[in-house]
């Protein structure tokens, strides 16, 4: 899946995600944020009843019900040869992307860093770069696409927000978290 966070001081302040995934960023088979009403009209129309809903909210829609794949590498690669439904796939989803981090860095009293990681992140360099892009109302620099294997910088030492790559780590913060409550007891 795919998520925003707004962090200061160590705490979350703001996140994409809802009651459930299925609120906040496109992601490879869920829709993220969409209109209520779409919902309604399906289930008032009889077009889908409410266990085909969920199953279609869930595993049918976002990337794999615009282009037919849930596969981003694949979609990159498709809308870099020319197929139209590929390109509206990737630009909705990098336009989602912005459009959260966006909505997240307004809870921030400073946007100080934006960090990409997990595995669009971590791995797709010229998403990166388009969803920066998209940014630059915010006042973030321009990046390159370029493939890192190593936590660190997109950015150079004197940008007035930094652009980083982190690898996910979420074992070690589960075990850091474990030890600090077992240290409780």
């Amino acid at each position: 899946g795919c998520s925003v966070t707004a962090v200061a001081g160590g705490r979350s302040l703001s996140t994409s995600m809802g009651l459930t995934p299925l609120e906040g960023l496109m992601m490879g088979t869920r829709p993220g944020s969409i209109d209520p009403g779409i919902l309604l009209y399906l289930l008032r129309t009889g077009r889908i009843d409410a266990a085909g809903l969920e199953r279609a909210l869930d595993h049918g829609s976002g990337l794999l019900a615009i282009a037919g794949s849930a596969d981003l590498r694949e979609l990159q690669g498709r809308a870099d040869r020319g197929d139209p439904q590929a390109r509206l796939a990737m630009e909705m989803f990098v336009l989602r992307a912005a459009a959260g981090i966006a909505a997240a860095a307004s809870a921030l009293a400073q946007l100080d860093a934006v960090v990409f990681t997990g595995g669009i992140g971590e791995h797709a360099a010229g998403v990166r770069r388009a969803i920066v892009d998209r940014l630059g109302v915010l006042g973030l620099p321009r990046i390159e696409a370029i493939e890192m294997t190593e936590d660190g910088p997109l950015t150079d030492a004197s940008a007035a927000i930094a652009i980083l790559r982190i690898e996910a780590r979420e074992d070690a913060l589960i075990a850091r978290e474990v030890e600090r409550l077992l240290d409780r007891v």
